[in-house]
């Protein structure tokens, strides 16, 4: 019977120890997982964490941390491109010239280490080149339309600055500058969209309304060539987010309604303030799109 006793009592002993070491697993499982939300940016009272955002050149920014777990944590500041936009060690964002960088957050607690990011868009501050509201016609369609590039690579979230699930990847909507409010309808549903500030955008602004079919493209975009060419400034970009609304080339317009990894280049137009339904709305065929100025 003793030596039966001792039997169970190890047993025992051995199933508290594995509960424990397991509870504790989970526990840092949990605490590392949890980590994309436990950083979140702001800027005027707007949440950017991992956002695309508009500044004038020469204006200023600072950007302000909420982190979910009060600890002593180093908080480093870093600028993909210091000519386009800077960053101090307190957060202060200064857009030097017109184009985009990448503003990366990285808040250190001891061991761990947790990630955030927003996406500057610097835009010209010259005020008497914008335009008014336009009141031409739509442009017509194209017959003839050029390959697009096919079969992108999907995303694959790789580290703790990847979208949590769920999350719209959509640029923030809060408006850090002054930019262009259209309207983006799509079999009788409406979604509210905003274009960036420059030479590209003006030019497209001055076609609206447009009442025009886009064709599928991917399963994750529709596209439409214009007759036309725009001034472009392309960037080679590493994410597509739902809504953006972007020039392939010189006059080829996309409306991408899924979000990806890719390698192509492309000038940043816009995005849709809410991308939600635009899926289902858009449909996995060609679609007629009405784009028109916002009231």
């Amino acid at each position: 019977m003793r030596y039966k006793s001792k039997i169970i009592s190890c047993f025992l002993m051995f199933c508290l120890i594995t509960i424990v070491l397991y509870t504790d697993e989970m526990s840092v499982v949990s605490e590392a997982g949890s980590s994309n939300t436990r950083i979140r940016l702001r800027i005027d009272n707007h949440v950017v964490s991992r956002k695309t955002i508009s500044i004038k050149k020469g204006k200023k920014k600072k950007i302000k941390l909420n982190i979910s777990q009060k600890k002593k944590y180093k908080i480093t500041f870093r600028s993909s491109k210091g000519s386009v936009a800077t960053v101090s060690k307190k957060g202060k964002i200064t857009a030097k010239r017109v184009g985009t960088a990448k503003i990366t957050v990285i808040a250190k607690p001891k061991k761990k280490k947790y990630k955030s990011w927003i996406k500057v868009k610097v835009v010209s501050s010259n005020k008497k080149s914008d335009v008014p509201l336009p009141t031409k016609g739509p442009v017509p369609s194209q017959t003839d339309t050029p390959a697009l590039p096919t079969n992108e690579p999907t995303l694959t979230p790789s580290d703790s600055s990847t979208t949590e699930q769920g999350e719209s990847n959509a640029p923030d909507t809060g408006a850090v500058s002054d930019m262009y409010e259209v309207t983006i309808k799509v079999n009788g549903k409406v979604f509210p969209a905003k274009l960036y500030q420059t030479e590209t955008t003006k030019s497209i602004m001055q076609k609206l309304p447009l009442s025009i079919t886009m064709d599928e493209l991917n399963g994750n975009e529709k596209y439409y060539y214009f007759s036309e060419s725009f001034p472009i400034e392309p960037e080679r970009v590493s994410e597509i987010h739902a809504g953006d609304l972007k020039l392939y080339g010189s006059s080829c317009l996309v409306l991408f309604y899924e979000s990806f990894a890719t390698s192509y280049s492309y000038t940043s137009l816009g995005y849709v303030e809410n991308p939600e339904g635009l899926a289902k709305a858009l449909g996995t065929g060609s679609v007629h799109v009405d784009i028109f100025c916002s009231e």
